[in-house]
């Protein structure tokens, strides 16, 4: 058949993509036929898989499963909620109520409700309104609901959706009536069995439902295939249902379905049960092949309605050879794209087989009104890329067999993504939560801040867990950690579970609650602590918390008639108590702490001014007391201390927290120590003997430096000492001095480096070291106060060792450097006026540099020896210029340089085998002003070149290894002239460099001239036969030849010319060689008379023009075929 689109709607992708929904039990989830929808992360992420952002479920009354849908609906998941069959029992009280639960859904997630759906297939499911389960007592159900749902103001933007019945019941439909006024929506439930055609079977569900709702636009709420094969009716494999499910959505929206909920979402309960295996995936939330061919139809038809180029006008287009069952429809998308949607509905499954019917494929002929630039064919139910592409085409086929192929026609190129950078993300964890499933879906996510609490509270334990094990990534980047909390709750109570990161219990909290007020709470925590709480009228009364090891806190409150309001008594495991807190109403407090015996070991006491004291007790006596002024300085006093020289201390700490004052005593109350800060912040301490001497004392600086003095020193050289300090605690100088003042010794410690000066009895200085920090020294020796020698070693053991003012040498001065092997490696002498005398130095390699200078410093002489025995020997002038250089090398081979005014004018170099380079730079009076020449080990001359002073050639000579010379000239612009090839022979060929082209003139051992060559810079050839007997040899253009006799002439096509060509058979005759590729003898030649010529054509590969040659003339023996 042909199926044509003229007078076709268009409908929109965008529409259909939204039409898809499905059905969940979420509601149910706590029951355990339902618990693989107890994950609400799980189900997020299957609902984005699908491209579903609608489900069909219950509200939920079940404490376990509110907080599933709650997060489903924080997560932006929107609700056709259908009624439950136990409502209608409660009659107008129950609507009231679940109109209110309604408006509290709405209030917490605004928008999530897009319908409330009536009764479910009432004529099955039992039910009771008004003490009636009849037709007509489900009508006025519907009645009464809508009324109610219409009349509150929270609810005016949710849809009615009509009740359903099962088993596509006419007569019990008539029996409804018409419901049209208290339905926005007819709502059928269309299972079409495997033995019915699919288009059809949805038509007759959606017609039946409307004939209670006429007028009313349709939605079908439940519709899918088990895939419990067995099953009749309803029962395939998988790849039958995802056929199904495609056949089905293509046909409800064609047949102008508002909204198709696909049956259902996961698989769940008994592996022998069908309704459990409806799931378009499995009950671990892994995808069927429905779950694969929705998520591929949704992905190729996706449109955000951004665009705004969607198409108006028909698609004009015709398909030929379509089966009968086919169908067709155009979707359009707001990128300007159309979306022809091509489908055939064979009978799928053999029901009394349970197995799949093999539908061939058709290849439909598909006849666009116009030529189209692109032309793209999916196939929704294998995978969401293109299977076929077309560009600039008007008629394709396409394999149609038994569910919908897509033809994108138009579509616009695809454009580059930028790819989404990392995210940053701040939220509370509410909105983490709901969030979440995107979040990592979305792979970008940087860093997450919460802005609340870092508690994220799940809708249940199995979410947390899926979220542990999928979200592992995301959730690593939340800063500061994170926790989960399962709140599960009714009217009179509710439980609380805390896990830790990685899904470890850490606390349970249970609260009762009475007339909506707490009246207990039990905290218990992982370790066996648990903090339990009284409440009277909603305020907390006393809480216990008992410890693991039987320890209690016991805190009382709302005390009367006492100077406290709250109590809290602490008791060890034994039951003594070893604690007591009062707390005053003003926020005083005092607390009582006691020992294993009952006795006070410390009182604390808190004014509410900010006063406070604490007084400490050992066995009844007081050993200390702390008090806190009002104005925040503190006096803190200790008595009878033991264990130190003195037996008392009184402190006196400022508002600051600083210490002012420290006094200390002796038992008898002699003065042992005491320490001042001053205003200026100064902080002088000192210390007294038992006769309360002064004998140190020690002054500490606002900058931190520090200054400490020993004093009246007794049986030493020196009377007193002196440290400074800097103020990261360095000792930075120390001072020794005699009693008359006079310095015994100092020393300085700056960045590491120490320096000591040592001094003798009468105060001169003898000595100096200097020591680094890295463990390097220097010392100084000193003479009547002038250094005479110093030493320095390194902190790698090297050593320089100075000697000054040495008498009787050239020198007066020297320094040696020595390595840390105790190898001598450097020497420098100098003269009086610092000019060098001597160096030598030692390399790391083992060379050695010995350098001579005159008594003025110019250097004379340098010679360096390398390890391996190689030598450079430079010597100088008395200006400082070099004038010869001397290189030795180990193999034998030199090289002796020689220099003018310091300019290089000759250099001899000997080989290693023994072969020469001799130089010679800056020649004069000649055209060249260098020469290299090369001998060999036999002294034979075998190179040379000359060259100008621009640097251009003058004169190159080569000898090649067969011993052929080529000598080439050159002018004095450095264009070559001429050049002489000479082979060892003596033949020789002369080219001399024209214009017109090169000449070259081939010369005979003997000197006689045998031919000569132009070659023309057109490349052709004049060649000239000077002698009888020789070749001429042309190339592949227009040569021309003359003949000397005897002559042999090689023809490699061109039209050649021969002068003085001897024809015939005589002794001197002529002869004309031609490749058998040309020619294969001489029949095959054309020789023909042109005036006073002979021309001769070998084939088509040119001519030969014999000048003044009569063609008769000719004959085989003038030409050799090769």
């Amino acid at each position: 058949m042909a199926t044509s689109s003229t007078s076709s709607t268009i409908l929109s992708a965008q529409a259909f993509v939204a039409s898809i929904a499905v059905n969940a039990h979420s509601a149910y989830s706590s029951s355990s036929a339902y618990a693989s929808y107890g994950n609400s992360s799980l189900i997020l992420d299957d609902l984005h898989y699908l491209g579903v952002t609608t489900i069909r479920d219950a509200l939920p009354t079940d404490p376990n499963a509110t907080p599933v849908v709650n997060a489903l609906a924080a997560a932006g998941v929107k609700f056709d909620f259908v009624v439950s069959s136990d409502l209608p029992a409660s009659g107008a009280a129950g609507i009231a109520q679940f109109i209110a639960s309604l408006d509290g859904f709405v209030a917490k997630y605004p928008n999530s409700i897009v319908a409330i759906e009536g009764l479910n297939e009432a004529n099955i499911q039992a039910f009771s309104y008004h003490g009636s389960s009849s037709m007509a007592a489900a009508a006025q159900f519907q009645k009464d609901l809508y009324t109610a749902i219409k009349a509150d103001a929270h609810l005016g933007g949710v849809s009615v959706y009509n009740l359903t019945l099962g088993l596509n019941d006419s007569a019990a439909y008539a029996k409804l009536g018409d419901l049209s006024k208290y339905s926005d929506y007819s709502t059928s439930h269309a299972y079409v069995a495997t033995s019915t055609p699919e288009n059809y079977g949805i038509q007759y569900g959606v017609n039946v439902a409307a004939s209670s709702s006429p007028g009313n636009p349709s939605v079908i709420t439940e519709t899918g295939y088990t895939t419990l094969a067995s099953y009749t009716g309803l029962g395939v494999d998988q790849l039958v249902q995802a056929k199904s499910i495609l056949n089905s959505l293509v046909d409800a929206f064609r047949d102008g379905v508002s909204k198709t909920y696909l049956y259902e979402l996961l698989d769940h309960g008994s592996s022998s049960d069908p309704e459990g295996h409806f799931g378009l995936f499995n009950a671990d939330g892994t995808p069927k092949l429905a779950a694969v061919a929705v998520h591929n139809l949704t992905t190729i038809l996706a449109d955000d309605g951004s665009g705004d180029r969607t198409p108006t006008a028909p698609l004009a287009y015709t398909i030929d050879n379509l089966p009968t069952s086919g169908n067709s429809m155009v979707l359009a998308k707001s990128n300007g794209a159309y979306e022809l949607v091509v489908w055939a509905e064979p009978q799928l499954w053999n029901d009394s087989k349970d197995a799949e019917i093999s539908n061939p494929t058709t290849q439909a002929k598909v006849h666009l009104g116009s030529v189209h630039k692109t032309v793209t064919v999916y196939d929704p139910l294998n995978t969401s890329k293109p299977i076929a592409t077309y560009t600039n085409v008007q008629d394709f086929t396409l394999p149609i067999s038994d569910h919908p192929l897509i033809i994108e026609i138009d579509a616009p190129t695809a454009s580059t993504t930028t790819p989404v950078g990392a995210t940053d993300v701040v939220a509370t964890s509410a909105a983490v939560v709901a969030d979440l499933s995107d979040l990592n879906a979305a792979g970008t996510v940087k860093s997450i801040t919460l802005t609340d609490s870092h508690v994220l509270t799940v809708s249940s334990k199995a979410t947390m867990d899926y979220m542990i094990s999928h979200y592992a990534g995301v959730l690593s980047t939340i800063k500061g950690g994170y926790s989960f909390a399962v709140t599960t709750s009714a009217s009179t109570w509710s439980l609380t579970e805390n896990y830790d990161s990685t899904g470890k219990l850490t606390s349970t909290d249970q609260t009762a609650y009475q007339n909506g007020l707490t009246a207990y709470d039990l905290v218990t925590f992982a370790d066996g602590t648990t903090a339990a709480s009284n409440f009277a009228n909603g305020v907390k009364t006393q809480t216990t918390v008992t410890h693991p090891d039987g320890s209690k806190d016991v805190t009382v409150y709302g005390i009367t008639g006492k100077s406290y309001v709250t109590m809290v008594t602490y008791s060890n495991a034994s039951g003594a108590v070893v604690e007591k807190t009062y707390i005053g109403a003003d926020g005083s407090t005092v607390d009582d702490r006691f020992n294993s015996s009952g006795t006070l070991v410390s009182e604390t006491s808190t004014s509410a001014d900010g006063s406070s004291s604490t007084t400490l007790f050992t066995n009844g006596v007081k050993t200390a007391a702390f008090v806190t002024n009002s104005d925040h300085s503190n006096d803190n006093s200790f008595f009878n201390i033991k264990g130190q020289s003195y037996a008392s201390e009184v402190q006196h700490v400022d508002a600051t927290g600083s210490v002012s004052s420290v006094i200390r005593n002796y038992a008898d109350g002699t003065l042992a120590y005491t320490e001042t800060h001053n205003s200026d912040g100064t902080i002088v301490s000192a210390d007294y003997d038992a006769k309360g001497v002064k004998v140190a004392q020690a002054v500490t600086h606002t900058d931190g430096t520090k200054d400490i003095y020993a004093l009246n020193i007794q049986q030493k050289s020196y009377a007193s000492e002196h440290s400074h300090f800097d103020a990261a605690g360095n000792l930075t100088l120390f001072e020794r001095f005699h009693a008359d003042g006079s310095y015994a010794e100092k020393s300085t410690m700056l960045g590491g480096i120490s320096m000591t000066d040592t001094y003798d009895a009468k105060g001169t200085l003898v000595s100096e070291l200097v020591a680094g920090a890295d463990g390097s020294t220097s010392t100084s020796l000193f003479s009547g106060g002038v250094k005479t020698k110093m030493y320095v070693a390194y902190a790698d053991h090297s050593q320089d060792n100075y000697a000054y003012n040495v008498t009787g040498q050239a020198y007066v001065n020297i320094v040696q450097h020595v390595s840390a092997a105790g190898q001598l490696t450097s020497v420098m002498r100098t003269h009086a006026d610092g000019s060098p005398e001597y160096t030598q130095v030692l390399g790391a390699d083992g060379t050695k540099t010995s350098t001579q200078y005159d008594a003025h410093g110019t250097k004379l002489a340098q010679t360096i020896t390398h390890s391996d025995g190689s030598t450079i020997s430079d010597s100088f002038n008395a200006a400082g210029q070099l004038t010869q250089d001397v290189v030795r090398n180990a193999d034998g081979s030199s090289s002796t340089s020689l220099f003018v005014d310091g300019v290089k004018t000759k250099m001899y170099v000997l080989n290693a085998d023994h072969s020469q380079d001799n130089y010679a730079y800056g020649v004069v009076g000649q055209s060249y002003v260098d020469i290299v020449q090369h001998a060999d080990a036999a002294g034979t001359l075998t190179s040379a070149t000359r060259t100008h002073a621009d640097g251009t050639l003058d004169y190159t000579f080569a000898t090649a290894s067969d011993g052929t010379t080529t000598a080439t000239y050159y002018d004095a612009k450095g264009v070559i002239g001429s050049e002489v090839v000479t082979q060892t022979t003596g033949a020789r060929d002369v080219f001399t460099f024209l214009s017109s082209g090169v000449q070259d003139k081939a010369y005979s051992a003997a000197g006689v001239l045998q031919k000569t060559d132009l070659l023309k810079t057109d490349g052709t050839h004049v060649e000239t036969a000077n002698v009888a007997g020789v070749t001429l040899r042309g190339g592949t253009g227009n040569d021309v030849f003359t003949s000397a006799g005897s002559t042999t002439f090689v023809f490699d096509r061109g039209n050649d010319q021969i002068q003085n060509f001897h024809s015939g058979a005589t002794a001197d005759h002529d002869v004309i060689e031609i490749s058998r590729s040309l020619a294969a003898d001489y029949s095959h030649l054309s020789i023909t008379q042109a005036g006073a010529d002979a021309l001769v054509h070998p084939d088509d590969a040119g001519s030969i023009l014999l000048s003044h040659v009569n063609a008769a003339q000719l004959t085989h023996d003038n030409f050799l075929f090769v």
